[in-house]
């Protein structure tokens, strides 16, 4: 039994409107935000805020102190099921925001548009940023170029719509050279014949060891008569919470035997083509989340199944897909610089399985990795 570290550390609650959250060394309070709770977080690697956005689409301020040695900034805002939510802004000590929304509109309005009518989500920036319904994810650094920020950061939430009871959680694991990643393998099936689940395995197995990561299977169970063995998605969106995926997922979750990924191989999905689907773009390291798993249709060619896994896993990890093109034509490409489109890489729709050096940078920052 897997005890993770995001069960045992120490959370704190403030108000997001018009306060600030912050970490360990904290300066005395200031009058003109509302004030700051003067308190060492023991261990300093975790940050939970909860609190409103305002009419304007914009939390109030958290502050927190970034740990040396940490390896990456894992950041989770949970809200609203029907609320969409980004980043506002994530400004370094010196004042530079890593975000910068998009001009053009009302905060509503930007949201709303890369969901509902660009579909892509994705906010154009210098960070990327994948808009989503109830629980919005995001990893920095994302590629080679971007360096951990080290001292006092600050943060803001961006939303569509005035909201209460926003949950900001901000997590830092250290740099420890952590390159385990633990599944839960579900089976959701009504067919007799099981897939080639070993052959498969070997092969996502093979594709992680390119970045230096072992994937651990804590488990392999079969669900039947779960009414989720072919889910309903149609993908003209990403998943929502009340989508089948998302409540596959609350099911595995309560049969997990470890708070590792829940990763469940589907008999089909109702779109022809589809191979799988990612909950998060990244992943929440929350066990809780319904926006926590992956899935893979059933196929009888191992590297097939095993390559499938492994994109998905990809995504929820820290990976994008090597490009996306909008409803609008526009291309969002990820935010590495040595990935591009023919080079039969894992994130892209080839069936290649290469992972290159930006990616291996991008994956080894996951909160999700352990070091055993």
């Amino acid at each position: 039994m897997i005890v993770s570290m995001r069960r045992l550390l120490l959370v704190l609650f403030v108000e997001l409107a018009g306060g600030s959250l912050a970490g360990c060394g904290t300066p005395p309070a200031r009058p003109e935000d509302g004030g700051v709770l003067d308190m060492t977080l023991d261990p300093p690697r975790l940050v939970h805020a909860s609190g409103t956005v305002g009419d304007d689409g914009l939390s109030g301020t958290i502050d927190f102190d970034v740990p040396d040695g940490t390896r990456g900034i894992s950041i989770e805002i949970v809200g609203g099921a029907h609320t969409l939510y980004a980043l506002g802004s994530l400004r370094t000590a010196g004042g530079n925001d890593l975000v910068t929304l998009p001009a053009g509109g009302t905060i509503k309005q930007i949201l709303e548009s890369s969901f509902f009518d660009d579909r892509a989500a994705i906010l154009p920036g210098p960070m990327y940023q994948v808009v989503r319904l109830g629980t919005f994810t995001t990893l920095y650094p994302q590629s080679p170029d971007q360096a951990v920020p080290s001292g006092r950061l600050s943060l803001r939430v961006a939303a569509s719509d005035s909201v209460s009871g926003v949950q900001v959680t901000v997590r830092m694991p250290a740099d420890d050279g952590a390159g385990v990643v633990h599944l839960n393998l579900f089976t959701v099936s009504e067919l007799a014949a099981a897939p080639p689940i070993d052959a498969a395995l070997a092969s996502l197995r093979a594709i992680y060891a390119q970045a230096g990561i072992e994937v651990v299977v804590d488990g392999m169970q079969t669900l039947t008569g779960s009414g989720f063995s072919s889910p309903t998605e149609t993908f003209s969106y990403l998943p929502a919470p009340d989508s089948d995926l998302c409540a596959l997922a609350q099911l595995g979750r309560m049969r997990a035997p470890t708070d590792g990924i829940d990763a469940f191989i589907v008999d089909s999905f109702a779109v022809p083509g589809v191979r799988g689907e990612s909950l998060g773009l990244p992943g929440a390291p929350d066990p809780g989340s319904y926006y926590d798993g992956i899935f893979v249709g059933r196929d009888d060619d191992p590297f097939v199944l095993g390559r499938s896994l492994a994109h998905e896993l990809g995504h929820e990890l820290a990976l994008q897909h090597v490009e996306n093109i909008g409803m609008s034509g526009t291309v969002y490409p990820d935010p590495l610089a040595d990935t591009m489109i023919g080079q039969a890489n894992l994130m892209e729709p080839t069936g290649g399985s290469l992972l290159t050096a930006g990616q291996t940078y991008a994956l080894r920052r996951s909160a999700f990795l352990r070091t055993k």
